[in-house]
């Protein structure tokens, strides 16, 4: 316990979530021609997609809600995600919600998975098109990839449409189904796509969770970079090296997550 105790406290002194120091250092940068991971230091909101009273969306609000953001430290935001509606939006959705979010300055994450592997490759290629920092991807989840290469496969397709952007696999099991160790994905991944950058971890509470997560963070030196989204296990993940963390929670309290 003492240890674990000790751990913590001194991944807490190395790691500030405000976003003030510098997680990874030059051993770990990704070889010549690949694009290299975004290596966030701090918090990153799964962004809520405004609607009106009709049901259309009121993009009027994302100004409000960036201004928001800004005051209270957090400086990247997560689109069209789970807290963003996800797949229930219209790719015209989307690609306006994007499009809003990119207008207000905020450094973005555009999630494009979608249950067509052609949407979701028209996705990316609007997000680098639009001016997104980066992209990611949650796997088709009614004929879900049944193997970790198969899963790679798939991910390499969309991560190509969009080759000059970072791109992150969205791993979130208790939403897709697909709960395969991600640390042999990305062995998969690894000679398939030079613009794969990482996995945002959101299945801690799947096996093999953390550890899992861990092994990644860790696989050929620091390569890849491993973003939690489970912000309420920030302290966990801190104490093995995680420093982005991307979260729902973050749209109304990262003044206060800020302060860890």
């Amino acid at each position: 316990m003492q240890m674990a105790m000790a751990a913590l406290c001194a991944a807490l002194l190395v790691v500030d979530v405000a976003g003030r120091a510098a997680p990874h250092s030059a051993d770990t940068m990704n070889a010549p021609g690949q694009v290299a991971p975004l290596r966030i230091n701090g918090m990153v909101a799964a962004v809520f997609s405004p609607f009106d009273d009709t049901g259309e969306l009121n993009l009027s609000a994302v100004h409000h809600q960036h201004a928001y953001l800004n005051a209270t430290g957090v400086q990247w935001v997560f689109t069209c995600g789970t807290t963003g509606e996800s797949l229930s939006l219209t790719m015209a959705e989307r690609k306006s919600i994007l499009g809003a979010w990119v207008s207000t300055g905020a450094n973005v994450i555009a999630h494009v998975g979608a249950e067509s592997i052609k949407d979701a490759r028209e996705l990316a290629v609007n997000a680098q098109h639009a001016g997104a920092k980066a992209i990611a991807a949650m796997p088709p989840t009614f004929f879900k990839p049944a193997s970790a290469a198969a899963l790679a496969a798939t991910i390499a397709h969309v991560c190509a449409a969009a080759p000059a952007l970072p791109c992150y696999y969205y791993h979130i099991p208790s939403m897709t189904g697909v709960s395969l160790p991600m640390l042999d994905f990305v062995r998969h991944i690894e000679p398939l796509a030079d613009n794969f950058a990482g996995v945002k971890y959101t299945g801690m509470y799947t096996y093999p969770g953390m550890m899992d997560a861990q092994r990644v963070l860790n696989y050929a030196g620091g390569k890849y970079e491993v973003l939690s989204g489970r912000e309420e296990m920030m302290l966990e993940a801190l104490s093995i090296g995680i420093t982005g963390h991307v979260g729902s929670q973050f749209n109304f309290a990262g003044d206060l997550f800020g302060e860890i």
